[in-house]
């Protein structure tokens, strides 16, 4: 992800980034480039190096959301480099509305109020629309809602170039367990109800939304302790990479979906949609990667047994079974 600290928006902060995680990443991986106002003359020479540009458009964590009225512009530099776009999805005009309505009232629930459903579906038709408008790929993060699963069913249904994700949190976790931990489940777009949930999950079966993303944003507890008493104070994100494949084996022991259909969402469709075929699958000539999974290993999730440097996860206590246990990584393999 590009918003950190600071913002990867110049070609002097991605080549920084991208020496730092050469230098020191055991894994393979691939960068975002934000799309900002500043960083849009920036776009056609980083595009052979960037794995796909990010763009926010609505705020989040780092404050670097496109201006929602010149959004065709980004669209349309995009376009030009010929590179997936990655959208976070959220219409800006209603988070101020939202914001403005609800923030002198600080309890959890406000964030969600102020952030409605309504917010990511307008995003989403949006985004659509300027996609076919331009000639743009797009990619939809952390889909929340029912609504916007249907638009997204819908435009795939009539030809567009369009793929959509979401997370762990959005499967697992809804609104009550904003009101239980409060800031710790804080995020963007926020934990929905029930009924949205269930949709995430048909999403999944009937190929609508294409693979999980962990969204993993390890903010550390002093920050989310700012928002204790005022949740307006505390970032949004919760850490996840090192669970997402856990909840999600112990989804498929559940029947929520079979082990072919996880392949496709944590594998198979993003090495596809992002042109990782080299790395992609079991062949000759390929890298060797893979993950080994024991699908009958119980495991408990404790947050002082997280390699996550912020040192909790909202599931810690969560049980479970279904778990990695060794990976191979160009060709070395690694025990879990």
């Amino acid at each position: 992800m590009p918003n950190n600290d600071p913002s990867i928006i110049t070609p002097e902060r991605f080549r920084e980034k991208i020496n730092k995680a050469q230098r020191d990443s055991v894994v393979n991986f691939g960068l975002y480039f934000a799309v900002t106002p500043d960083s849009l003359p920036h776009l056609q020479e980083l595009a052979p190096h960037v794995i796909a540009f990010k763009l926010f458009m609505g705020e989040s964590t780092g404050g670097i959301n496109y201006p929602y009225d010149r959004l065709t512009e980004a669209f349309e530099a995009v376009a030009k480099t010929g590179k997936l776009l990655c959208v976070h999805a959220e219409d800006q005009e209603i988070l101020d509305q939202g914001k403005e309505e609800y923030r002198s009232q600080f309890s959890p629930i406000n964030h969600l109020l102020a952030r409605p459903p309504r917010a990511e579906v307008e995003a989403i038709k949006y985004a659509l629309e300027l996609s076919y408008q331009y000639g743009v790929p797009l990619h939809i993060c952390h889909v929340t809602t029912r609504d916007g699963i249907d638009f997204i069913r819908e435009a795939k249904g009539n030809g567009f170039n369009v793929t959509a994700e979401t997370c762990p949190h959005y499967l697992f976790m809804d609104f009550y367990d904003l009101i239980k931990l409060g800031s710790y489940a804080k995020m963007n777009p926020p934990l929905r109800c029930y009924d949205d949930q269930e949709e995430l999950w048909k999403g999944l079966v009937d190929r609508t939304i294409d693979w999980i993303a962990s969204d993993h944003a390890p903010h550390t507890r002093e920050e989310k302790d700012k928002g204790l008493n005022n949740i307006w104070l505390a970032p949004g994100g919760v850490p996840g990479v090192e669970t997402t494949s856990p909840l999600m084996l112990n989804a498929v022991n559940k029947k929520r979906l079979s082990l072919q259909q996880l392949v496709e969402l944590m594998h198979d469709n993003p090495v596809a949609r992002f042109g990782l075929d080299r790395y992609g699958y079991v062949e000759e000539g390929n890298v060797a990667n893979m993950t080994i999974v024991n699908l009958e290993k119980p495991w408990k999730i404790r947050d002082e047994e997280l390699s996550t440097k912020c040192g909790w996860s909202p599931y810690n206590g969560w049980t479970g079974r279904g778990a990695p246990v060794g990976v191979v990584i160009n060709g070395k393999y690694y025990e879990l």
